[in-house]
């Protein structure tokens, strides 16, 4: 081989070196393109799901602060005067009628409603108080309004004063039963 032939074969490999490192080099490219393309694509959909994110809870935020609100007015302490007291006075103001209505019957003494009429005083009271109560939780939904929160307050205080009412009779009779026991073994010792 002569010294041209091997500068030329040299030119060649050199060549063929440098067209292998060329395409070697494109292929790196194209991976590192391909790469960032797909990081770029990763990174678009990570800011759009947290833009997403961040509106979810920016109305989250938005929603709790309505419920916050609307619990501080239904808990203010106004409103809740309002359901206490009124709905406590008009159990009262009902049991005093209720109860002087049945005082005002002329019954006979002896006779079943004049024996009774201390349990008439109580136990209408009570399951009145108790059905009016029953009715309001099963037709409530969710939190209950103005209106439904003073019924529901009203039933319970007017069956209670039922109870306080039919515990009073069944205490007034005890003590006259006893009375009357002791008077009948005080008759009896004396005769």
């Amino acid at each position: 081989m002569t010294e041209k032939e091997k500068i030329e074969e040299r030119q060649k490999a050199v060549l063929k070196r440098a067209k292998e490192a060329t395409e070697e080099a494109d292929q790196k490219r194209k991976d590192a393109q391909k790469a960032s393309k797909e990081a770029r694509d990763e990174a678009k959909l990570a800011a759009r799901e947290a833009r997403k994110a961040l509106g979810l809870v920016g109305a989250s935020q938005q929603q709790l602060a309505i419920v916050q609100s609307a619990i501080a007015e239904r808990e203010s302490v106004a409103r809740r005067l309002a359901v206490d007291w009124g709905g406590g006075s008009t159990a009262q103001v009902l049991t005093f009628l209720i109860n002087l209505g049945i005082s005002s019957i002329k019954a006979d003494p002896a006779g079943f409603f004049g024996r009774n009429r201390d349990l008439f005083m109580s136990v209408p009271h009570f399951m009145i108080g108790l059905a009016l109560y029953g009715v309001e939780l099963a037709y409530r939904e969710g939190l209950p309004s103005g209106k439904a929160e003073f019924v529901s307050e009203a039933s319970k205080i007017f069956a209670q004063l039922g109870v306080a009412n039919f515990g009073t009779a069944m205490l007034l009779r005890f003590r006259r039963a006893k009375a009357a026991m002791a008077a009948l073994q005080a008759s009896q010792k004396a005769a």
